[in-house]
């Protein structure tokens, strides 16, 4: 019932807090990843935010290069994602994907009518590259990891030695769900994930009676007013081929992270020309 609750909020663009889903039990992998994250964001390391801030300082000097807004100010990225599913892997040998630094992340989820569990539909990555200081994004088909054995085995191998490897900085928005959802999506192929590196975003924006931002004000706040776009937010993210509009909400969600985080810290921790 709080899924649903979370999605009225969200459809009526209010700030939310995702609570705690353990049940009451302290030893849950959800209950650890929310302690994680909390305690992450409640402290973070200043080397962490140092790292993080020199590796993304450029983008919002270049973000003409990543955004650009339609006619009625709505972002949209410059470049188009790829989509990645069982078919081919070969992306990951790409020297962009092969080592990263650090990477921009979000999820989609869809309901199984099967089951009638809220599950893990895609997962976008983002992250910076040398050619025209750009952003590269990416969106997997996590249904097919899922039910794939081979391919979701490949995945999860992936992600756990080169995105949740406790080196790589994972940059996210209300991450504790997005954790959720992708160990319960890769099951024990999960229990090597990493979260010293992961930087939750939404912890370093000051909010109101306790209340957090969404990363729609974040965006219209750190960014002179842009608009980003929620409309794709509750379609069907279980249908493929999706379309192209899902495409480009999806991996735009991850790839903004990147150049939002730079501009948070200058203004909310005064980082600047003093800290490069």
């Amino acid at each position: 019932k709080w899924i649903e609750r979370l999605l009225a909020q969200v459809n009526k663009g209010l700030a939310v807090t995702l609570p705690v889903v353990s049940n009451g039990d302290v030893s849950s992998p959800e209950t650890k990843i929310e302690s994680t994250v909390m305690k992450q964001t409640a402290r973070y390391d200043q080397g962490l935010l140092d790292t993080a801030y020199q590796l993304l300082s450029h983008l919002p000097t270049n973000q003409h290069r990543v955004l650009c807004a339609t006619d009625g100010g709505t972002l949209n990225l410059s470049s188009s994602a790829m989509w990645v599913d069982e078919s081919d892997d070969g992306w990951m040998e790409d020297d962009c994907w092969n080592n990263p630094k650090v990477v921009g992340m979000d999820t989609e989820w869809y309901s199984d009518p099967r089951s009638k569990q809220v599950k893990l539909a895609t997962l976008q990555l983002s992250v910076p590259t040398t050619e025209k200081e750009g952003i590269a994004s990416i969106v997997m088909d996590m249904i097919s990891a899922a039910e794939e054995k081979d391919y979701g085995q490949r995945v999860a191998q992936w992600l756990m030695e080169t995105v949740f490897n406790g080196e790589t900085i994972v940059v996210g928005f209300a991450m504790t769900q997005d954790l959720h959802k992708i160990r319960k999506s890769l099951g024990k192929r999960s229990n090597k994930m990493k979260q010293s590196s992961i930087l939750d975003i939404q912890r370093l924006v000051p909010s109101a009676k306790g209340r957090l931002p969404s990363l729609q004000t974040c965006v219209a706040r750190y960014m002179n007013d842009a608009l980003l776009s929620k409309e794709e937010q509750c379609s069907d993210w279980s249908r493929r081929p999706l379309l192209t509009e899902q495409m480009q909400y999806a991996a735009l969600d991850s790839a903004i992270l990147l150049v939002l985080l730079p501009l948070i810290l200058s203004v909310e921790r005064g980082y600047g020309d003093e800290r490069k």
